[in-house]
């Protein structure tokens, strides 16, 4: 039996007690496989119906407003009827939310609630938001329209 032999025997003892033989190469990852699983939505996505001009449960088929009184059928006209700007851009379209900032503005100089000042340096300034909404009378006619400068 010569040296190779040898080598062979060893390594094959080796490999019968657990151990594992040097190679050159690192193994491999396994291959990445496709989930043979049948995905489905989830089932509460059933009870909504987006973009759809029919829906499964009309509101017509549980609320009815002949028994409610005209006054009602009016603020509830009222209600659904109304837009309130999203945003300032939208507000200053028209006239009459133009009117509710200067006023909400002359309110916020009147009390002293903040003063109009130059940033100092190196300091960052304080955003703030409008926030518009239509304040209706009980028989849904408007009593006015309010704007909130909010920071």
């Amino acid at each position: 039996m010569d040296d190779h032999d040898a080598e062979i025997i060893n390594e094959e003892e080796a490999e019968g007690e657990g151990g594992t033989t040097p190679t050159n190469h690192s193994p491999s990852p396994p291959p990445f496989r496709k989930t043979t699983r049948i995905s489905k939505p989830p089932r509460w996505h059933g009870d909504y119906y987006v973009g759809s001009s029919q829906t499964k449960y009309p509101i017509s088929s549980f609320m009815d407003n002949s028994q409610l009184s005209q006054q009602y059928k009016h603020y509830s006209l009222a209600v659904t009827n109304l837009q309130e700007p999203r945003n300032f851009d939208e507000a200053m379209l028209e006239e009459c939310w133009r009117e509710a900032v200067k006023e909400e503005l002359r309110a916020l100089i009147a009390n002293h609630t903040w003063d109009i000042v130059d940033c100092p340096m190196g300091k960052k300034l304080i955003g703030n938001k409008w926030i518009f909404k239509i304040k209706l009378l009980a028989n849904g006619s408007i009593e006015r329209f309010k704007a909130r400068l909010k920071p």
